[in-house]
């Protein structure tokens, strides 16, 4: 049941990441303090959707719609207990976060036509 849990947030996470645009800051604070164990990351996450009712809903009903079990079989290790749950996590909130803006660059010289006359 917990790895039910963790799934349906990491799907969540990566196919519909505007559901969390509101709360990026809290995401990225939670995320920071998951531990490894799956019972403490979905304990963790059920605690944090308590107070986010439309994600909340969400979960449950990709829950009842059967969407997302075993949305990570494929990526799955012999053993669950093994796995770093809260580690998963960081990992996807970091690459569904946007780049740090870049630095506008200073025009090349080379790239400047001489004027004409």
């Amino acid at each position: 049941m917990f790895e039910t849990i963790i799934d349906d947030f990491l799907y969540l996470i990566k196919a519909h990441p505007e559901l969390f645009a509101d709360d990026q800051t809290d995401l990225d604070h939670l995320v920071e303090t998951l531990p490894a164990a799956a019972e403490a990351v979905a304990d963790a996450i059920a605690l944090w959707l308590e107070q986010r009712p439309t994600l909340k809903d969400a979960i449950l009903t990709s829950l009842q719609e059967g969407k997302v079990r075993g949305f990570l079989t494929d990526k799955t290790p012999a053993s669950d207990a093994k796995r770093d749950y809260g580690e998963l996590i960081r990992n996807q909130v970091r690459s569904n976060s946007a780049p740090p803006p870049t630095a506008p660059q200073p025009p090349n010289p080379k790239d400047e036509q001489p004027p004409t006359t």
